[in-house]
């Protein structure tokens, strides 16, 4: 650690969080998004090193509310740069650095421009224009033309397909080889291995009338496609954009969701088996809302029909967590949904309503949250038998005819919120972390008096960290986290934290750090693993909270 600080101190090198929002999903709430970067600002501080940290937009503004995210900034005077699409100067830039022949530079700005006119921002984006790019290098001098009857995405890979036809003389057009395309993105998000035996079957599949010799033919010439590449010694076949994949399994879920049976096997075997998590899960819902968007009519409608099937289909599923993958999905189309619909800076009534909308209707019923729901009026709306990952409301607005009923809560935390602790709960499960900061909310708004009950899940909460998994050993906590997590809204968290360390826990120095370690004493160490393995208090533990109890005259 002291070599790392110093070399940080000294600029012998800078650190990239390349992927903040891919480790957020893979911890699956485990670890906040705000708490991860006051980690890195304590690094900043205490080093002078400088963090580059990249994620998703579509996740940073999902999982980071503007009134926290903008107080984080002001503390710790860090900079956000926001990736703006690429403008009409840019592109000219990009594909005059792409190509010798200004012919082709001109027809590549030409198609930029007729596509940019409807998806401005998804067509600024560095994989269009290198689609528009190979597009335009594969049309032997002939201009494309632009067809504003589909996504964007989905007539660059349709054209694309269409000049390897006569590229490559395939025996099959543009249509059969999205249709091959899409085969394999399918089958391979469920599973299968992306190998030339498997897109061998996709062909075999969707032409069936091919010879032996032609499906090999097919395959060799597969080898220089611009939607795919192939590497040699592992057999093993990859999106040459990986967005490519994403518009095909996005373009494949709307299709079944709009004009199959919810309960089709092949619609359910999707939703169920399909690789939909994380930030796959994440760009899958915002392909979805850009391909609707694009579609005439009333794009809050048939998101709300396509959710709804999705939710239909998943009913199907007897395997409690693959339906879970399909609700999850729902959950996060209609969350993208609510950002891209509405301008920003929408009132949060309207906010709420649509979501409510898209989750067809109040009672929301049976769906999984996670992340943070941020900038809600949810007053009026009820939840039934949904479950709640480790949920931060941010800027959202409750009160008594908020309803929770039969509710599974796992962590969470509410942040900038008005009138959580008024809210009706009927029923329902929640963890030790969720019972903690309802409780302190319940506590805040007077709804409840703090109970000895209360202060045993808030020192629980602070023995919690010290833990290790499993509960068979313990570790050394910075002071910096101690008072994170749920404890940190205890009504009594200053006096939890003052006894604790002064009979369970003890202080030390972190070498070249400012800031000190806690770790837990030599004779609470016993009582510490006894309670990790049977949730009981002995020892200095039950001592401390024996004495806090008597101190805050607590029944």
């Amino acid at each position: 650690m002291k070599f790392l600080n110093t070399t940080l101190k000294g600029e012998v090198f800078k650190i990239i969080f390349d992927g903040f929002d891919e480790y957020i999903l893979w911890n699956r709430g485990a670890v906040q998004p705000l708490e991860v970067l006051d980690a890195l600002s304590q690094l900043v501080a205490t080093t002078g090193a400088r963090i580059i940290i990249t994620s998703r937009t579509s996740f940073w503004n999902t999982n980071l509310p503007g009134e926290e995210t903008r107080a984080f900034l002001e503390r710790t005077h860090s900079a956000l740069y926001k990736l703006l699409p690429f403008d009409e100067q840019h592109a000219r830039n990009y594909f005059a650095k792409r190509f010798t022949d200004q012919a082709k530079a001109d027809q590549a700005i030409a198609v930029t421009a007729q596509l940019r006119h409807a998806e401005h921002d998804l067509v600024g984006r560095g994989f269009v224009l290198s689609l528009i790019a190979d597009l335009v290098d594969r049309s032997d001098g002939r201009r494309p033309v632009v067809s504003g009857t589909t996504h964007a995405v989905d007539w660059l890979m349709r054209a694309l397909c269409d000049r390897e036809t006569l590229r490559q003389r395939l025996p099959l057009n543009g249509d059969d080889q999205m249709r091959v395309l899409q085969l394999f993105a399918v089958e391979v998000a469920r599973g299968a291995a992306p190998t030339t035996d498997m897109l061998t079957l996709a062909l075999q599949e969707v032409v069936p009338r091919l010879e032996s010799h032609e499906l090999e033919d097919c395959i060799t010439k597969f080898h220089s496609h611009p939607l795919l590449t192939k590497d040699l010694a592992t057999d093993s076949w990859q999106w040459q954009q990986e967005q490519l994949e994403i518009a095909l399994l996005a373009d494949h879920l709307v299709t079944l969701a709009v004009s199959a049976n919810p309960s089709e096997p092949d619609f359910v075997n999707f939703l169920t088996n399909a690789d939909l998590s994380g930030s796959r899960g994440t760009d899958i819902a915002s392909m979805v809302v850009e391909i609707v968007r694009t579609r005439p009519g009333a794009p809050e409608d048939e998101l709300r029909r396509i959710i709804g099937a999705i939710l239909a289909a998943t009913v199907a599923s007897q395997d409690t967590l693959k339906r879970l993958n399909g609700r999850r999905l729902a959950v996060g189309t209609a969350s993208v949904a609510v950002d891209r619909l509405l301008p920003p800076g929408a009132q949060r009534r309207a906010r709420s309503e649509l979501l409510v909308k898209l989750c067809q209707g109040s009672p929301i019923v049976q769906l999984p949250f996670s992340g943070t729901v941020a900038r809600m009026e949810l007053r009026g709306v009820t939840f039934s038998l949904c479950r709640f990952e480790r949920v931060t409301w941010a800027n959202c607005l409750f009160d008594e005819t908020t309803i929770f009923e039969d509710c599974h809560f796992l962590g969470g935390s509410s942040i900038q919120s008005e009138g959580f602790g008024l809210v009706t709960f009927k029923r329902g499960r929640f963890d030790q972390e969720a019972t903690a900061w309802i409780g302190a909310a319940q506590v805040q708004e007077g709804k409840k008096k703090y109970s000895a009950d209360d202060l045993k899940n808030d020192i629980s909460l602070v023995i919690n960290k010290f833990l290790v998994r499993g509960g068979l050993g313990v570790k050394t906590l910075e002071e910096t986290n101690l008072k994170k997590g749920p404890i940190r809204d205890s009504r009594y968290r200053n006096e939890i934290l003052d006894k604790l360390c002064s009979s369970v826990l003890g202080e030390h120095e972190i070498s070249g750090r400012s800031d000190k370690g806690f770790h837990v004493r030599p004779t609470a160490i016993d009582a510490v693993i006894f309670y990790g393995t049977n949730n009981v208090f002995t020892g200095a533990i039950l001592v401390a909270f024996e004495r806090l109890k008597d101190r805050l005259r607590l029944t």
